[in-house]
């Protein structure tokens, strides 16, 4: 609750100085160039925001924060180069799905798979065949502190989380 609520408050800083430069910008006249320039930055923020600290933050049931983006009650997949996606809310993973993840353009060191809180969701016995040195298929409690873990190692790791049940 404190990074949430630390969060809400850079927010807001940061968009009151956007529109104290805006409104200051307006009077001045170059508006036309400040405008674009403030867009770029909020535009840029939400992916630099999933590179640093690029690790699970906070989670809890139904809510997880993946550097500064809060992800509320989605299921989640961290590839090896950090960038967070959603997958389908089901409670089965398939290999088929997790081929496409290690097989991208970075090679993957592990596979974590987290299974949910009360580990609801199955998991392909297949998954253990993947192209890497491991897969680990834990709660996702266990998951998000071993995927941190992995990532201050500096693993490619890939996670793929069902954050609820």
């Amino acid at each position: 609750i404190p990074l949430a609520i630390g969060a809400v408050v850079a927010g807001l800083v940061v968009t009151v100085i956007l529109h104290a430069s805006l409104a200051r910008a307006a009077r001045e006249g170059p508006a036309r160039v400040a405008a674009p320039l403030v867009l770029f930055g909020i535009l840029a923020l939400f992916p630099l925001s999933m590179q640093w600290p690029g690790e699970i933050l906070m989670a809890q049931e139904g809510l997880t924060v993946y550097g500064i983006v809060p992800v509320p009650a989605l299921d989640i997949v961290v590839g090896a180069d950090g960038w967070l996606r959603f997958r389908e809310k089901t409670h089965e993973l398939s290999k088929a799905e997790v081929d496409r993840l290690v097989g991208e353009l970075l090679p993957t060191d592990t596979v974590v798979i987290g299974t949910g809180w009360d580990e609801q969701m199955k998991v392909d016995p297949l998954i253990h065949m993947l192209p890497c040195d491991s897969v680990l298929i834990v709660r996702t409690p266990e998951a998000f502190d071993l995927y941190n873990k992995l990532r201050r190692e500096g693993k490619r790791v890939v996670l793929i989380a069902h954050t609820t049940c």
